[in-house]
């Protein structure tokens, strides 16, 4: 979690509402600028995502990366044999990466405007995106469901609430969330109800394959307060031998209590029209309930109405 950055809690869609960074181009500029971008991208081996890839597609399929930051895993899909694709909305870091690393095609863009054609993708991968847009992920789910073949697979990251986060909600550790333009500005993120998130996914056209909670350690730090900065500093010195083990050790015991994230793989159903999603509506979950009186629209779990 960022410096300076507050959880609170909105009842009406059972979420979690992370506040006190905004989130701008400018920001994630900052947040992925490095002195060695070079080694940045091409050194991660990024098994996790390789490892899934490999095993829901065949080599040489070709993979968006939607929100792929400096696009090491872009890198690291192609060094694997996949024909992977990367678009980021942060114009500096897509520049600087497109100079440092001119072999692997990535592009400026936003996920909620694909500049590619209808299933033009084998797999996509979203790492942490869908929460960071307040005004719901719909657009970006209907993008995804464009875009990906019947048949291909999404994976997709966001940040959950876990069994602890329960247990932090039931004991009132968050302030309640009130909406305002002052709390919208230096908005930061959502943590929503995977089981929420899961089925506005599968009632789109999904089908869930997979599922489950990572980041256990992260999980912890965040309600540890200050208590949490020894974590924090294990978590960014993995290099050395003894961190990585402890620090690996603790996502394995404390991520089905404690996760940070879910990770869901989802296949896309053959029986899901791609012409029409562009403006093919997304039920919402019957969880997420309106937050205003009903006006002939529907909500999707994260918030967005979808006409």
């Amino acid at each position: 979690m960022p410096p300076r950055v507050r959880r609170y809690y909105e009842e009406r869609h059972d979420r979690l509402v992370y506040i006190g960074r905004p989130t701008t181009t400018e920001t994630w500029d900052d947040w992925w600028r490095t002195g060695a971008l070079r080694r940045a991208v091409t050194a991660p081996r990024n098994w996790f995502v390789v490892g899934n890839t490999k095993k829901y597609l065949p080599l040489g399929a070709r993979v968006l990366d939607g929100g792929c930051g400096r696009g090491d895993k872009v890198y690291a899909l192609r060094r694997a044999g996949f024909d992977a694709v990367g678009i980021d909305f942060a114009p500096k870091t897509v520049h600087a990466v497109r100079a440092a690393v001119p072999e692997i095609p990535i592009i400026c863009g936003d996920v909620r405007r694909l500049p590619f054609a209808d299933a033009s993708f084998d797999g996509y991968w979203s790492l942490g995106v869908i929460e960071h847009f307040f005004g719901g992920y719909g657009r970006i789910l209907r993008e995804i469901r464009r875009v990906v073949r019947p048949g291909g697979v999404l994976f997709l990251t966001f940040p959950s609430i876990s069994p602890l986060n329960r247990f932090g909600i039931w004991r009132g550790a968050y302030p309640p969330f009130v909406d305002s333009d002052e709390q919208r500005a230096v908005f930061w993120q959502f943590a929503f109800p995977s089981a929420a998130v899961a089925s506005v996914f599968v009632r789109a056209g999904f089908e869930l394959l997979h599922e489950e909670g990572r980041g256990g350690m992260i999980g912890l730090r965040e309600e540890m307060g200050g208590m949490g900065r020894a974590l924090h500093y294990v978590e960014t010195h993995q290099e050395f031998p003894p961190f990585r083990a402890f620090f690996v050790a603790g996502n394995l015991l404390l991520s089905p209590l404690a996760y940070h994230i879910r990770f869901l793989v989802l296949r896309r159903r053959s029986g899901s029209a791609t012409g029409a999603s562009r403006s093919g509506s997304i039920p919402a979950p019957a969880t997420a309930p309106p937050s205003r009186p009903r006006t002939g629209r529907r909500r999707s779990s994260g918030g967005e109405e979808i006409p």
